[in-house]
């Protein structure tokens, strides 16, 4: 994508800590924080949903974005920068995110709730007890 827009990379950040709670991963924590000394005007990612997926997060990406150190936000497919539809639609997009990280866990639990109400047990069975 940064070669078919011209665009020059200047550091590859790859994180693959939880982002359901925010201030929690330490690369994205240093990622706001290189935007907002300006060492960086951009944000190349896959999605919305990679940056952020609660709202602690998705505000540490707008605040940059009013303040004109992070430029633009470049997904595979969009791409967003300081303007009130593309800020209000990239909180939609995180908005969404959160609300299918938050139903994947109520439904995790309903489904494990299920299965023992079947007799069924959640985990392993105990050593010496066939499954």
């Amino acid at each position: 994508m940064a070669e078919r827009e011209g665009l020059e990379v200047a550091e590859i950040k790859q994180e693959s800590h939880s982002a359901k709670q925010s201030g929690q991963r330490p690369i994205f924590l240093q990622l706001v924080t290189d935007l907002r000394s300006d060492k960086f005007q951009g944000i190349l990612t896959w999605a919305p949903d990679r940056l952020s997926r609660n709202a602690g997060d998705h505000g540490s990406l707008v605040d940059p974005m009013d303040s004109n150190h992070l430029i633009h936000i470049r997904t595979f497919g969009q791409s967003f920068s300081n303007t009130p539809n593309e800020k209000f639609l990239l909180m939609i997009l995180c908005s969404q995110a959160k609300l299918e990280n938050d139903n994947r866990g109520i439904n995790v639990k309903r489904g494990i709730k299920a299965k023992c109400e079947m007799g069924w047990r959640p985990c392993m069975p105990p050593i010496g007890y066939y499954d």
